[in-house]
């Protein structure tokens, strides 16, 4: 998702990128490496500014108006009902996150893992 500050002005994701200063989530990080695809897909520049470890200090520069961002939209993030920022998908971003779990096929704690993967799939 792309996290504008509420206070700009409503335009297409591309021009938005063109016209802002980006802050960056750490690319060395897995958040980042998936971030980076999702720009490509875009095929937009970005006018970078800063990269940052945290995506709620990312959350709060775009509060102050510092730039834009593109962050995974967190199940419990409160970014969607924050008066100050405005979520915005992306256009055909397509990313996802795949996520697996191996076991033995016969162990003694296979209660254990089975709860693990009822409550995951709840989540997901």
């Amino acid at each position: 998702m792309l996290l504008v500050n509420a206070n700009v002005a409503e335009a297409p994701v591309v021009e938005l990128f063109r016209a802002r200063r980006f802050l960056r989530f750490n690319r060395t990080q897995r958040t980042g490496v998936i971030i980076d695809r999702a720009l490509r897909k875009q095929r937009v520049k970005v006018n970078e500014f800063l990269e940052l470890n945290s995506l709620e200090g990312i959350a709060e520069l775009v509060r102050q108006g510092i730039g834009i961002a593109v962050v995974p939209l967190l199940r419990r993030c409160s970014w969607t009902r924050d008066d100050a920022l405005r979520v915005v998908p992306l256009p055909d971003a397509g990313v996802r996150r795949n996520v697996g779990m191996l076991e033995r096929a016969q162990h003694g704690k296979m209660s254990v893992t089975a709860s693990i993967v009822r409550q995951l799939k709840e989540v997901v």
